[in-house]
């Protein structure tokens, strides 16, 4: 039987970099033919730190999120930061619930949750609770 729900079609590195571009004109690009990789600053609130962040994106794969700076930091009451991946790379969605699929918009999508992750980041650093929701993984799972 075939599906009735066909797999959606993957976007191209060039549909990604128009959509970060235009959504995001203050992310720099700086990948080649078979990566995309973007540079820019997200402020997740009024009150909140300006983070610069990088998103490596290898077409039909998932991007790779990583926080430059501030560096994310540890409470010192916690073993560990809620929900990253091994190496401190935010989990903004749960790869199995098919939320994000290369047929999404980075800019529409990653970017955006990015933003929502680092806003519950740092209230978790005020408050010691995650506020974010999402499912928690273990500490050695890749991106």
């Amino acid at each position: 039987m075939k599906n009735k729900y066909p797999k959606p079609k993957s976007l191209t590195l060039a549909q990604q970099r128009i959509g970060v571009s235009s959504h995001f004109p203050g992310f720099r690009y700086g990948g080649s033919h078979k990566i995309g990789i973007w540079v820019g600053s997200l402020n997740p609130g009024n009150e909140c730190e300006t983070y610069q962040v990088k998103i490596e994106y290898k077409p039909g794969s998932r991007p790779r999120i990583t926080v430059l700076s501030p560096k994310l930091r540890k409470r010192d009451d916690q073993a560990r930061i809620p929900h990253v991946y091994f190496g401190d790379h935010p989990c903004v969605y749960f790869p199995r619930t098919g939320e994000w699929h290369p047929g999404k918009l980075i800019s529409a999508t990653i970017i955006p949750w990015l933003s929502l992750w680092l806003y519950f980041y740092e209230v978790w650093l005020v408050t010691g609770k995650w506020f974010g929701g999402g499912i928690e993984h273990g500490e050695g799972e890749k991106t």
